[in-house]
């Protein structure tokens, strides 16, 4: 990630990028469909590594070349979205992916055992609620257990994680 601090400005332009509506002009200007101007603001951004200008090369037909989202911008909108979706749920504190947590009340979520500490790897909503995949954190050495490459792994639900554990690091 890149310095620059995701704004509601900055996060509404990366929406605007990834839906395709800004472009620049053969004299250099960037703007958003519609005509404001963002030269400014999508410059930081690129510069930041969140966006990049997609050119076809293809001016005389009248397409423009369009900014879109890398990795990082992309990155960093669906990290914003995840925040908003989860806070909108009523989650306190937010099991964001990299969080640490530990289990207060020695429940396994887990398969293959306790595991006191598990990081977030994940979060998604299902039909049956928001779960978010863990992995055991520093309990358990990579590929030890069979059935989850890469070590202990399983998904729980968000309202099992707050009830059950503690963020320790995140």
């Amino acid at each position: 990630m890149s310095d620059l601090h995701p704004t509601p400005t900055r996060l509404a332009l990366l929406a605007d990028v990834r839906a395709g509506r800004v472009f620049r002009d053969t004299v250099g200007y960037s703007y958003i469909d519609g005509g404001t101007r963002v030269t400014a603001r999508v410059a930081e951004m690129a510069a930041a590594g969140w966006a990049e200008l997609h050119d076809t090369g293809q001016h005389r037909s009248f397409q423009l070349p369009r900014w879109r989202l890398t990795d990082v911008g992309r990155e960093v909108l669906e990290q914003h979205e995840l925040r908003r979706a989860l806070a909108a749920a009523g989650f306190d504190p937010l099991p964001m992916p990299g969080t640490v947590w530990q289990d207060m009340h020695a429940v396994s979520w887990l398969p293959g055992g306790h595991r006191r500490l598990v990081k977030v790897t994940s979060v998604g909503n299902t039909v049956t609620g928001w779960q978010v995949r863990v992995t055991a954190n520093n309990d358990v050495p990579p590929n030890a257990h069979p059935n989850w490459p890469g070590g202990a792994a399983g998904l729980i639900y968000v309202k099992h994680l707050l009830a059950d554990y503690q963020l320790v690091e995140g």
